[in-house]
């Protein structure tokens, strides 16, 4: 009697045992998935971008590489630095950006959402600014871009700033910004043969733009 009440101790440890170690694995698990998702996102500089402090509103500019690249960063009167901007939309823990891309690899064609992680995905430089507004204004601005999202807008490949139906990316943050503010916040200055264009340094270098985070800050 004593012997079989002894093995059933034995057994009953042995199970708790087995049930604690499988609890550690789904545990390593669960952090070894939050790492790798975080390892995405904090890649090379990534580090400095602190997600949790990010607003509705901000702007995040990234630089990448290829030739209609290089000539949007060097179509910028100011800085040469990025090539590309989006609106920041945080929609509870989800932090989205909304930008006008027109890339066939990709299959996007004007304006569209996608993840933060996905948005700077390979990017070396990149920074965030906040325009210096009200949280209502700013608020705005991400509710802005996100009916814009469902309007099936297209990339502006003529470049021109008097059609709505279509538009390239710093066109699309200028047009939802001064939309939001009812006044001409951001302002297109660069002229050539007689026409207007805004360029992606127009975004940022101005009276109500800061600087939050940057890969510069390295």
């Amino acid at each position: 009697m004593g012997l079989d009440l002894n093995i059933k101790k034995k057994t009953f440890i042995v199970f708790i045992v087995i049930i604690l170690l499988m609890m550690l694995v789904l545990l390593c698990e669960r952090n070894v998935t939050t790492l790798k998702k975080q390892e995405v996102l904090n890649y090379k500089t990534y580090t400095l971008l602190k997600v949790s402090e990010l607003k509705n509103g901000d702007i995040m500019f990234r630089r990448a590489y290829g030739v209609e690249s290089n000539i949007a960063v060097n179509f910028s009167d100011g800085e040469k630095k990025y090539s590309h901007a989006g609106i920041v939309v945080i929609e509870g823990d989800n932090v989205s950006v909304i930008h006008s891309l027109d890339d066939r690899k990709l299959h996007y064609n004007g304006v569209v959402k996608e993840s933060l992680v996905t948005f700077l995905q390979d990017i070396d430089i990149w920074a965030v600014y906040r325009y210096e507004l009200s949280i209502t204004l700013r608020d705005n601005i991400a509710k802005k871009a996100l009916v814009f999202k469902n309007m099936n807008i297209k990339f502006d490949n003529q470049f021109d700033l008097s059609t709505d139906d279509k538009m390239y990316c710093s066109e699309f943050i200028m047009k939802i910004v001064n939309l939001s503010t009812g006044m001409e916040t951001i302002k297109a200055k660069k002229m050539l043969m007689g026409r207007k264009f805004v360029t992606i340094s127009n975004l940022y270098e101005n009276k109500i733009s800061k600087l939050l985070f940057s890969d510069a800050s390295l």
